[in-house]
Order: C-alpha cells, then sequence, then structure tokens
C-alpha cells in the first residue's frame, strides 16, 4: 500500500470515529450537545463615562449548587477597555475602564450574556457550594447594618413577639417569616430599610428581606440577604432579593416577597448573583443604568422533572467542556482553536506557498489578534517590537553568546522595551496595555532569532519576505477564527478536531505546485501553441 493510500484510509477512519462519537454524543445528550439547556440572561449597561478614571463593574452570578453558569459572553463600545484577566479568588465580577480620557463625557454600551441551567453540580461548581454553603464563623451574619437595625428595640420587640424562646430555631424562623410575608406591599419603593419596612407595615421584596434577616439575627439566628432574579421571559426583568437562615446546619432559604419557605417550596428559577444587598452593576465616575432581558430555555428540553437523567446521559455531561470552570472554559476554547489555525498555516504554505517564521507563530499570533478591533493598533506594535528586537539582535552578535543566555537576553530587552512604550503611550493618552498583553514574548523572541538567521543565510530582503509572509497569514488566521460562532462551534462540538486531522492528513501528502510558483513560472507552463500542422 502507497504512503498516499495509506493517509487517505487513516483520514477516512479519523473522520468516520469523529461521526460516531458525534452521533453517540447527540443520541445521549439530545439537544444538550449543544451546550446546558437553560435561560439566555443579557445584561445591558448603558450611560456616560464622566471623569478620567472611570469604570464600571458587573457582578456575575454565582456558579453553584445547581445554578450552573455557561457561556459568558463580554461585549463594550469602545469607549471602554475590557479587563484582560479574570480572577479566580474574590468577587465574581468584571470591570471595564474608560479607554482613554478625551476631556469631555463619553456615552458607552456594554453587555453582558450567560446561560443559567439547572443540572447536578460539576465538580468545580461542588467546591464553591462547599465554601459558600459552609457554617458561618462565630458572630458571622449576626450584626448590624445600615439597613439591616439588628441592634434597634422595635426590631428586637418585634422578634420576641413573633417568635418566642420556648419554640425551636426553625420554628422560630418560620414564625418570623409568616409575620414579614403577611406585611402589605407599597405601592412605592419606599420603606427599603428593615426598620423602615416595620414602621410602615410594608415594603417591597428588597425591605422584606431586610426586615426578616434583621428579625433572625436578632435572634441569635445567622442570616444572609440574597440579591439576583426570578427568571421569566422578558427585556426588563428587576433585581429581587430573599433571604437565608442557618437552620439544623444548613442554609435555609425563605422569600417573604413571594411566599417561598424551604428548600422544597422554592421554585427552580431563582438566581442568585450575589450574597448581601450589594450591587449587580456599579460605577466609578460614571452615570448609568442597566436592564436584564430573559429568554427561557428551549422547549426542545427532556421532562427530566419527571424522569432521572440515563447513565449515558450523566457519563457524557461529565466530559462536557461546560463542566468545567469558566476560567478552564477559556483555555479550553484556546486549546480547540490552535489546530484550526495550524491548519490554515499548512494550507497557505503549502497549498499557496507563503514563507512564514515556522508554524506555530503566526497561528499563536494570529489567535493572539481574535479581537478584530485590536488589529490598527496591536499590528504596529508588533511589528515594531520585532524589528527592535532585530536590531538588538544585531547588537549581541558581537559578543559571541551562548544560544541560553542569548535568548534570555532578548527576552529581557523586549520586556524593557514594551514597558517603555507603555509609559510613552501613557503620557500622549493612549492605554497599549491592552494591546501588549497579547504577545507570547517567546513567540516574540523566537521571531527575531528566526529573522536574523534567515537574513544571514539568505538575505535581509528574504527575511522581510517572511517576516511579510507571517504577518498575512497571522490576519488570516485572525479573520478566520475570530468569528464566535467559529469558538461556538469548536466548544460545543470538539469532534470537529477530526476533521482538522483528516485534512492535515491530506494535505500532508500534497506533490503539486503551490499557487506561487504556477505565478512565478506561468510561461513554463503554459503550453506552447503549435507553429503548424503536418498533415
Amino acid at each position: 500500500m502507497s504512503r498516499t493510500w495509506l493517509s487517505v484510509i487513516t483520514a477516512l477512519g479519523i473522520v468516520a470515529t469523529s461521526i460516531t462519537i458525534f452521533l453517540v454524543r447527540r443520541s445521549a445528550l439530545g439537544p444538550e450537545i449543544a451546550g446546558p439547556l437553560g435561560w439566555q440572561v443579557t445584561v445591558v449597561v448603558e450611560g456616560t463615562l464622566q471623569t478620567t478614571h472611570a469604570s464600571v463593574s458587573v457582578y456575575r452570578p454565582l456558579d453553584f449548587r445547581r445554578q450552573h453558569i455557561t457561556e459568558e459572553r463580554f461585549h463594550s463600545s469602545k469607549e471602554l477597555r475590557e479587563p484582560v484577566q479574570v480572577k479566580r479568588s474574590g468577587p465574581r465580577k468584571r470591570t471595564w475602564r474608560r479607554q482613554q480620557d478625551t476631556g469631555q463625557a463619553a456615552p458607552f454600551r456594554l453587555e453582558y450574556s450567560f446561560v443559567c441551567s439547572r443540572q447536578g453540580p460539576t465538580a468545580a461548581m461542588e467546591r464553591v457550594t462547599a465554601a459558600i454553603d459552609a457554617a458561618p464563623a462565630a458572630g458571622t451574619y449576626l450584626k448590624p447594618t445600615p439597613s439591616i437595625q439588628v441592634d434597634d428595640q422595635q426590631i428586637h420587640r418585634a422578634a420576641r413577639d413573633k417568635a418566642p424562646d420556648e419554640l425551636p430555631p426553625r420554628e422560630q424562623v418560620k414564625a418570623l417569616w409568616e409575620f414579614v410575608a403577611a406585611l402589605a406591599e407599597p405601592s412605592t419603593p419606599e420603606s427599603q430599610s428593615a426598620l423602615a419596612c416595620l414602621r410602615a407595615g410594608g415594603g417591597r421584596a428588597l425591605g422584606k428581606a431586610r426586615l426578616l434577616t434583621a428579625l433572625c439575627r436578632s435572634r441569635g439566628v445567622p442570616t444572609r440577604l440574597i440579591t439576583g432574579l426570578v427568571l421569566a421571559d422578558g427585556v426588563h426583568r428587576e433585581l429581587h432579593s430573599w433571604a437565608e437562615a442557618w437552620v439544623d446546619q444548613q442554609w435555609l432559604p425563605m422569600d417573604p416577597g413571594r411566599g417561598y419557605f424551604g428548600q422544597e417550596s422554592f421554585p427552580e428559577n431563582y438566581l442568585a448573583f450575589r450574597l448581601g444587598a450589594g450591587p449587580v452593576v456599579a460605577g466609578r465616575g460614571a452615570e448609568l443604568h442597566f436592564s436584564f432581558a430573559v429568554k427561557g430555555p428551549d422547549a426542545q428540553a427532556d421532562a427530566e422533572g419527571a424522569f432521572a437523567p440515563s447513565a449515558a446521559k450523566n457519563f457524557w455531561r461529565k466530559l462536557s467542556f461546560y463542566s468545567l470552570h469558566v476560567s478552564e472554559q477559556r483555555v479550553v476554547e484556546f486549546l480547540l482553536l490552535l489546530p484550526l489555525g495550524a491548519l490554515i498555516v499548512s494550507v497557505a504554505r503549502t497549498l499557496i506557498g507563503i514563507r512564514t517564521f515556522g508554524i506555530f507563530a503566526p497561528a499563536l499570533i494570529g489567535l493572539a489578534f481574535l479581537d478584530l478591533s485590536a488589529l490598527p493598533w496591536a499590528l504596529p506594535i508588533f511589528l515594531l517590537t520585532v524589528l527592535v528586537g532585530w536590531g538588538i539582535r544585531h547588537g549581541l552578535e558581537r559578543y559571541s553568546l551562548l544560544q541560553v543566555p542569548r535568548v534570555s537576553v532578548m527576552i529581557t530587552f523586549i520586556v524593557i522595551f514594551l514597558l517603555a512604550m507603555i509609559l510613552i503611550a501613557n503620557n500622549f493618552g493612549v492605554t497599549t496595555t491592552r494591546y501588549v498583553s497579547l504577545f507570547p514574548l517567546v513567540i516574540l523572541t523566537f521571531m527575531v532569532e528566526r529573522f536574523w538567521t534567515i537574513e544571514a543565510e539568505d538575505s535581509t530582503a528574504e527575511s522581510f519576505k517572511t517576516l511579510l509572509g507571517t504577518i498575512i497569514v497571522a490576519i488570516l488566521v485572525s479573520f478566520g477564527l475570530g468569528p464566535p460562532v467559529v469558538r461556538t462551534w469548536m466548544f460545543r462540538y470538539p469532534e470537529t478536531l477530526g476533521a482538522v486531522l483528516a485534512a492535515l492528513f491530506l494535505l500532508g501528502r500534497y506533490t503539486g505546485y503551490r499557487l506561487t510558483e504556477l505565478y512565478r513560472f506561468e510561461d513554463l507552463i503554459r503550453e506552447q501553441p503549435t507553429s503548424g500542422s503536418t498533415s
């Protein structure tokens, strides 16, 4: 068997295996193969940036218990600079800062969307749940706050009257909940503090949740507020608040505003954004308003309320990338795109004939430019860095350093240059850290080394030609992989890697002309016309 047929058969086998895995997953998961079915929530924030250092923060919902948050997406107007990294510790939030100061107020708009589904907790969710639902430390969730006046005498008297000492803690909490749930709800959003709600004889959901929290804490029961949403179809959903009390070694949910008490009675459409009554959207030096749009789960969802999921479904759920922590999901997205980038580079080099600095250099640079709006700034910065590194490499040649120390020196000089560029740009009101952080320093150093090597072996013109080819292919990778639909498709259907692998096997056996060779040798390849007949 020839090597070409061996490659063809191997490619067909890989494609067949990928299709089989897809069909098995589709049979077990059903519509869930495209991601957990759930509520699609979009937070839209609009307003005006007033000061130079204005910022806007959006708190992300908790990924714990059976509340699973997936497919998080962020989009902001050009006036805001998105953060590069997401911290895994501390509050789950994203903060946008003003891109640059124009000396006047600037309007802005940002969107944060995600999908909230209900399912068995993943390993990451279980770790978060264990931390959040752990027994409270001594004295925690018992102290007063400006809106939860635990130490007020009226609060004390009401708590003792409605929940006397002879009742066990759970019965005390239930009696207090019944008292608060029976209070009236005013037509105006007043009486939002615990004491104001008690004095007014009623309040909205936030006021009632604070009053219930104050009464329970007055009775010595640790109680905390939860801020979130009650999920229902609509474009202008409002925030909702409820409370949880530590009773019988677990957190007992209570919603006096809607009349729910205990886990068994709580509906599945409660979405917890954060613990406490703090803001979900906050701004510093900015005037803003926000709204929530909610779209219900797909009608194709299977009826798991009546039937437990099958063992096959549970197996494939555990192997799904959606079971990972959000930060791991972003890493997986990058890894899934890398083979696609390598395929684009292989096509450009094998079929078109564009010379590049290796395979992974243009692929990684293209992945760094996935945010196409960054290209006008990031590309010149990248080229300037490579050219400066090339000049430094020429300067180091006279020292005849060993390779490893020389590469380390190069990395150090490139870092110094990037730091200097950040400081200079900052003095002109241009924020460059968003683009500088995209460049892998190792790849930059490798390209400088390759640039110098090609120059030494061939010519300066050839090295610049290869640099231009690398930039062209990197841009092709950016445009090919930049659309969000590509990332979403690869994340949902990783079996596509089988098709990529098969294409690379077939491409590896290509021995025909490259497009650039057809152009260069057009005169030789074109068939010469005959001068006459010999009949």
